[in-house]
């Protein structure tokens, strides 16, 4: 089977995260993807499919978005403004009443949250709220949240309760586990493409008030 966005969005999460910690990434790697993202893209860039000549949707549009935010896509990018402008529009803010789908809504807070500004204050009004809210309260599964109720999530017949927790505890973990882009740990403003030196986010952690 051909390549496609979703994959290559967990690897460059990967590698990305990797950077960040000061592991060497040569920068052709980063540039692959970018080739690949040019090939796959749609209405300029702004849209993505599953994979080359699908229809675009939405999840992989966060997917490729947030790809291009680790590429070097600055905010004020106009093909990233239109794109989040999309992914954070009122129809698509996160809603358990339908179309649940607990992977696009992953994709799309770090999409919104490294967007930073009014999009981020949107989309995160509603996640904050409401994603705690769905979480189990008492009996047996305490602590998670239904792949069944009150919908059943898109992704559930693959993942099941662990993957609609695991994705919603990553999304209300944002604040926390993921820096803005174009931040230092200390929060000075610095290059998309800055690496700091190793240790210096749990450095930057362990001196916090």
């Amino acid at each position: 089977m051909d390549s496609d966005v979703s994959v290559t969005g967990w690897v460059v999460t990967a590698l990305h995260t990797a950077r960040m910690a000061g592991l060497e990434i040569p920068e052709a790697h980063f540039r692959r993807v970018e080739q690949f993202l040019d090939k796959v893209g749609r209405e300029g860039g702004t849209r993505y499919p599953y994979q080359r000549g699908k229809e675009a949707t939405l999840t992989m549009t966060a997917v490729g978005l947030l790809c291009r935010q680790y590429l070097g896509w600055r905010g004020d990018d106009k093909r990233l403004v239109d794109g989040v402008q999309y992914i954070t529009g009122p129809g698509n803010l996160i809603n358990y009443e339908h179309k649940r789908n607990v992977y696009c809504w992953y994709y799309a807070t770090l999409v919104a949250h490294h967007m930073g500004g009014e999009h981020w204050k949107r989309w995160n009004s509603a996640m904050r709220r409401i994603v705690p809210e769905q979480q189990i309260k008492r009996g047996r599964e305490v602590g998670s949240w239904d792949p069944l109720r009150p919908v059943r999530d898109q992704w559930e017949a693959h993942g099941g309760r662990l993957f609609v927790t695991s994705m919603s505890i990553l999304m209300l973990e944002v604040y926390y586990r993921n820096l803005p882009l174009g931040k230092s740990p200390l929060g000075a403003a610095c290059p998309l493409w800055y690496s700091p030196p190793k240790y210096a986010f749990n450095n930057a952690l362990n001196n916090l008030p």
